[in-house]
């Protein structure tokens, strides 16, 4: 990722379960997004996140954002 970061403007988040592209509720699947969101650190302010759900649900929005709020490395 740090050959490309500087070109990085936004993020599409989901969770999955690594064998079919579910979009689940962040949290919910194999992604290691606490990983991701340290390698990401020094553009975590200026990203632009998008969660990306098949329905619209914001109990799940709201959880998923809970759960993005916990693993960043910094709150924004």
């Amino acid at each position: 990722m740090e050959d490309f970061i500087d070109f990085i403007i936004g993020i599409h988040i989901h969770d999955n379960d690594g064998e079919n592209d579910l979009h689940l509720e962040v949290g919910k699947g194999i992604i290691e997004f606490k990983e991701i969101f340290s390698q990401l650190y020094t553009k975590l302010n200026d990203l632009i996140f998008v969660l990306e759900y098949r329905t619209i649900d914001f109990e799940m929005i709201n959880s998923s954002v809970k759960y993005i709020n916990v693993v960043i490395p910094c709150h924004r």
